[in-house]
């Protein structure tokens, strides 16, 4: 650190301290959900579907991102350590270099993953027996979302960071070794786009809820909701942020809007478990049986590596004659796998029976079930 220049000082107060272990205090009830939808996620077959794999990885960059932003603007605002801090660290050096680029890179992540998690219900609905199509797309989505913020951050890897008191805590900046636009500009830019894909795949995502089955409707409306609510979030990160970067330094409302954000920012990382929680009703009831010591709701059917058991069912169909009857039984065994949980895939089989008469047909059904490697 340069000796001709007094150091900064730091303006951290017990009501600082107060507002930190506040802010803490909230995030640790969402930890914890955090990780219970882990546990039932890894234990429990009826989340292995790729909208959960989707949020699962969502989820991560949540957490990442909260504890990058805690350990570099919140954890060091604390009176004890805010002046050394400063002290120590106030010159640009490359000692939290990483840990900067991790918070942004998160950020910009946060967006990309929410804007895979809506496209993954567009395509679940409109390609729904397609097992080609959402399995490749899943996986490009993720790739995607942990590849695309590369370009928009990988410049911070080579800037150099220092802390800058912003009373009453501290704040981060850093030197452009090369020309690149600003981070609050492109945070603005990809947190927008990530809203105006939610409210497009909304859109046709309510296009085709009427044709959809009653299950399958409620969960996608909930499914959208939680989206919206998300979107909303990083929009409301976004303009906060640029806010602070717009406004004059020295202005009250700079000095609002900057020791204020952590509402916001907080809001964006904590609240999805919760959102999951209150609309699905598969979470709740997994969760519920971890916390009771119940454990996870047994697989219907074979686990991987093990033997799928038949079960028969017998159905008697009318008898009838001709080209006729044998269109309708086309279309009955057609309609057979439609009614199937998608968890499953069924093998069936049509045994014939001694018990005929003139009008009517007995036959049983060998249905087999076994795990489908298809996501959903």
């Amino acid at each position: 650190m340069n000796s001709s220049s007094p150091p900064p000082l730091c303006s951290t107060s017990t009501s600082t301290d107060l507002e930190l272990f506040i802010e803490f205090s909230i995030a640790i009830p969402s930890m914890v959900l955090y990780i219970l939808f882990f546990i039932v996620y890894f234990k429990s077959f009826q989340l292995r579907s790729s909208y959960y794999l989707l949020f699962f990885v969502h989820s991560c960059i949540n957490i990442v991102y909260f504890i990058s932003r805690a350990l570099l603007m919140r954890v060091t605002s604390f009176s004890l350590l805010c002046q050394w801090i400063l002290d120590n660290f106030g010159e640009l050096e490359y000692t939290f270099t990483p840990l900067y680029f991790i918070y942004h890179y998160t950020q910009h992540a946060q967006a990309l993953s929410i804007m895979a998690i809506n496209i993954n219900r567009v395509f679940a609905i409109y390609f729904y027996n397609s097992f080609t199509v959402l399995h490749y797309l899943t996986y490009v989505l993720l790739f995607s979302t942990l590849l695309l913020p590369l370009p928009l951050t990988w410049h911070l890897l080579i800037s150099p960071v220092k802390y800058i008191p912003s009373p009453p805590v501290l704040a981060m900046d850093y030197h452009r070794t090369i020309s690149y636009p600003g981070l609050s500009v492109l945070h603005l830019i990809v947190d927008t786009a990530a809203t105006g894909v939610v409210a497009g795949t909304s859109v046709l995502i309510l296009a085709q809820m009427q044709s959809l089955q009653k299950r399958r409707k409620t969960n996608e409306r909930s499914l959208i909701i939680v989206s919206l609510l998300l979107s909303f979030g990083l929009l409301l990160s976004a303009t906060v942020q640029y806010l602070i970067h717009s406004l004059p330094r020295q202005s009250s409302g700079y000095f609002f809007t900057l020791n204020h954000r952590w509402i916001i920012t907080d809001f964006v990382s904590l609240f999805p478990p919760w959102s999951l929680l209150l609309l699905s009703s598969v979470v709740r009831t997994e969760i519920h049986r971890v916390v009771t010591l119940q454990g996870v709701t047994p697989h219907r059917g074979s686990t991987i590596g093990e033997a799928a058991l038949p079960t028969r069912k017998t159905v008697t169909l009318p008898l009838g004659v001709g080209n006729k009857d044998r269109g309708r039984m086309s279309r009955w065994r057609g309609s057979i796998p439609h009614s199937t949980p998608p968890s499953n895939q069924h093998q069936y089989h049509l045994i014939p029976t001694d018990q005929t008469n003139s009008n009517n047909i007995t036959i049983e059904i060998e249905s087999i079930s076994t795990p489908r490697p298809t996501l959903r």
